[in-house]
């Protein structure tokens, strides 16, 4: 009886998993203000699971998230409006995104998006100058699952098997 309430709960463990998809943008080619030609648009998304196969665009809610263009990081915590919108390929690689993070009411804002041809863009934007770079787009990683406390994973298993040889001995004892 407890080795199988150990065991449901180490394999309830084991299948927590988290997704994470990793964006790499082109240098921007037009700047102003703090921006420069060697900033770009980088960051990650963070999903429960992993986006599904041929996906039309579809707006995905993430657990977490950070991008930054360079001059700005705009994450889960500080992020006041967001947008997250994606089409995926045959194995559920990202192909086409629409991405925007910002802060301060529009006036700090980060977007990447490639929707299709001639639609592709990294910004970088605040009040005191941009970053852009059109018709380039950056491309998209990952999508691999990991599990994210291990430790406790292996804890878990430890105290199972420890379970496992107490309840063991208790039945030798008995049967002699």
């Amino acid at each position: 009886m407890i080795s199988c309430a150990v065991g449901m709960l180490t394999a309830v463990t084991v299948h927590a998993a988290t997704i994470t998809y990793t964006y790499t943008g082109n240098s921007f080619t037009d700047v102003s203000g703090p921006y420069t030609t060697s900033d770009t648009v980088t960051g990650f998304v963070t999903f429960n699971s992993p986006l599904g196969a041929n996906m039309p665009l579809t707006a995905e809610t993430p657990t977490a998230f950070s991008f930054s263009d360079g001059v700005q990081t705009i994450t889960s915590a500080n992020a006041t409006s967001t947008d997250f919108i994606f089409t995926t390929g045959h194995s559920g690689e990202i192909v086409g995104w629409l991405v925007e993070v910002e802060t301060s009411g529009g006036v700090d804002l980060i977007e990447s998006g490639n929707e299709g041809p001639g639609t592709s863009e990294d910004i970088g934007l605040m009040d005191v100058g941009r970053g852009f770079n059109t018709s380039n787009p950056g491309v998209w990683t990952g999508g691999g699952a990991s599990v994210p406390d291990s430790g406790s994973t292996i804890l878990l298993l430890l105290v199972s098997i420890a379970a496992l040889s107490v309840v063991g001995r208790r039945f030798e004892r008995s049967a002699v």
